[in-house]
C-alpha cells in the first residue's frame, strides 16, 4: 500500500501505481470476503479499500470489491463506518464514468440506451451523496468547519480528523463527477434533457460544481499537514483531480476558485500536490 501511495504522489513511471494496486487486489483475493470481518485482517481491509477505490476510479474498470459479498461480508461483524459506506455506495460509479467516456464510439442506438442507464445511475448517486453529506450534520461522527473568521470562501477548512477530511472531500469530488457526467450526457443527447428531475438541476449546475471545487481546495491546507505525511497527500489525489477539471472547464470567471488555485501553487513546492493533481489519463496509460 505504501508503494502505491508513494507512486501516486511521486511517480517513477505511469505504470507503477496501477501495478501496485493490482498487487493489492490480488493479495486481498487470496482469502474469502468473510476472512476480513474481524481482527487485524479487517483493519488491513479497511486500510486498503480507499487505495483500491482510487485505482478503480482512475482505471474505470469494474472491481471485485463491487461484488455483493465483498461489499457486505467484511463489515458483517463491526458494521461499516461512514467513509467505508461511502465507498460501498459509489464502487460501481467508475465503470459508468467509463461508459460515458465511450459513448461516441458506440452505435447510435446502443449509445442512447447506455446514456439513459448512466443518466439514471448518476441521478441516484447525486442524491445518495447529498444524503451522506447531510447525515453527518451537527452531531455526526465527522465534522467540517472554517478555521477562523471571516467564515467565507477565502477561509481554509478544518476537519475533526483526516478520516473526516477524506469523507467530505471525496463526497464533493464524486458529486462533481456525477454532475459533469450528467451534463456531458445531455450535451451528447439533448433529447434526454427532460429525463432529469427538475429538482436535481440546482445540484448539477455550474454554480454548484464550482462551489464544490472551492470546498475541495479549501481543504488542502488541512491534508497538507506534516503529521498526516503520505496519507494526507494521497487522500487529495481524486478530489484535487476533480477540482482541477472544474477549474479548467468553468473556473475562468470565478475569483474564489482562482484564489485557491494560487494558494495550492504555494503548497505545491513542499507537498508534491502539483504531481498528485496530474491528469488521470497519465494513470490510465499505465494500465
Amino acid at each position: 500500500m505504501c508503494l502505491f501511495l508513494s507512486e501516486m504522489v511521486l511517480p517513477t513511471s505511469n505504470s507503477s501505481a496501477p501495478i501496485h494496486a493490482r498487487g493489492i487486489g490480488d493479495l486481498l483475493q487470496l482469502h474469502e470476503p468473510d476472512f476480513y470481518s474481524s481482527g487485524i485482517s479487517h483493519q488491513l481491509f479497511v486500510d486498503f479499500r480507499p487505495v483500491m477505490f482510487i485505482h478503480v476510479f482512475m482505471s474505470r474498470q469494474k472491481s471485485f470489491l463491487a461484488e455483493t459479498q465483498w461489499l457486505h461480508a467484511p463489515f458483517s461483524e463491526s458494521g461499516a463506518a461512514p467513509l467505508q459506506n461511502l465507498f460501498s455506495e459509489m464502487m460501481n460509479m467508475p465503470v459508468t464514468v467509463g461508459v460515458v467516456e465511450g459513448l461516441d464510439t458506440m452505435p447510435l442506438e446502443q449509445a442512447q440506451f447506455a446514456a439513459q442507464n448512466a443518466l439514471h445511475n448518476f441521478e441516484t448517486w447525486v442524491r445518495q451523496l447529498v444524503n451522506l453529506r447531510e447525515a453527518q450534520g451537527d452531531g455526526g461522527q465527522y465534522q467540517c468547519f472554517s478555521t477562523e473568521p471571516p467564515y467565507d470562501n477565502r477561509t481554509a477548512l478544518q476537519f475533526s480528523s483526516i478520516t473526516a477530511a477524506n469523507y467530505f472531500t471525496h463526497i464533493w469530488a464524486l458529486h462533481i463527477a456525477c454532475a459533469q457526467n450528467i451534463r456531458q450526457i445531455r450535451r451528447i443527447f439533448p433529447c434526454l434533457v427532460g429525463d432529469v428531475d427538475p429538482d436535481l438541476e440546482a445540484l448539477i449546475s455550474k454554480e454548484a460544481v464550482v462551489e464544490l471545487a472551492i470546498l475541495i481546495l479549501r481543504s488542502m491546507q488541512f491534508l497538507a499537514r506534516a503529521e498526516f505525511k503520505l496519507f494526507g497527500a494521497a487522500s487529495a489525489v481524486l478530489p484535487l483531480n476533480q477540482a482541477g477539471e472544474v477549474l479548467k472547464r468553468e473556473g475562468a470567471d470565478n475569483a474564489d476558485l482562482w484564489y485557491w488555485y494560487h494558494e495550492m501553487a504555494q503548497l505545491a513546492g513542499t507537498t508534491g500536490y502539483n504531481i498528485m493533481a496530474r491528469n488521470m489519463l497519465e494513470y490510465q496509460h499505465g494500465l
